[in-house]
């Protein structure tokens, strides 16, 4: 295979990418093989699962994040789910033992 440089300028963008997880450019494989989002996007579940932990958008195409496997879809929603939640915690409350004080 060649190297992801030589890829690049012989086969364009596109075909460089065409087996790699866009997301840690790393290829695709038995062990880590590709999830397909609805979007018709490719990337290794872990990848997708961690990016989801900062966006809702998939990386490439911006459009809703959404997985085409239903197990996958479901630890992708399970995972945004608590993403939420962690949200809705910061801010809110201040940690347990702290004290809010009013600055004058």
């Amino acid at each position: 295979m060649a190297s992801s440089a030589a890829a690049f300028v012989e086969g364009g963008v596109q075909d460089a990418c065409e087996d790699a997880c866009s997301i840690c450019l790393e290829s695709f494989g038995d062990a880590d093989p590709a999830v397909i989002t609805c979007c018709k996007h490719e990337y290794h579940l872990q990848c997708i699962i961690e990016w989801s932990q900062r966006s809702k958008e998939c990386p490439m195409c911006w459009q809703a994040l959404s997985l085409k496997d239903p197990n996958s879809q479901e630890l992708l929603a399970a995972v945004e789910h608590e993403r939420a939640i962690r949200q809705s915690r910061i801010g809110v409350f201040p940690p347990e033992g702290y004290e809010l004080h009013r600055v004058s």
